[in-house]
């Protein structure tokens, strides 16, 4: 592999480690959306936990508890691809 294309794709290494970063940000952006329910769920009087509103408050978490495992997915994926890159351009 010669000089040129080992820089592109140190070039492309460096987009996909951006991706992972604002994946990142993402990731935290959910999981604060999920901190802030469950305080609002346990903030519920007993009677209302019980509720619908409860039940749905729950839902919710549960469906942002998903989206946080599947940002974690996604983030092994990205480290696996960087490796992948940092052992074919030696960097």
């Amino acid at each position: 592999m010669n000089k040129q294309t080992r820089k592109q794709l140190a070039e492309l290494r460096d987009e996909v480690d951006s991706l992972k970063s604002q994946l990142l940000d993402f990731s935290e952006q959910v999981q604060e959306i999920r901190d802030e329910e469950d305080d609002k769920y346990y903030n519920l009087p007993d009677s209302l936990q019980e509720s619908k509103v409860g039940k749905t408050i729950m839902e919710g978490e549960e469906s942002l508890d998903e989206i946080i495992y599947n940002f974690e997915q996604v983030e092994s994926e990205f480290d696996t691809l960087l490796e992948s890159f940092e052992e074919l351009i030696g960097s």
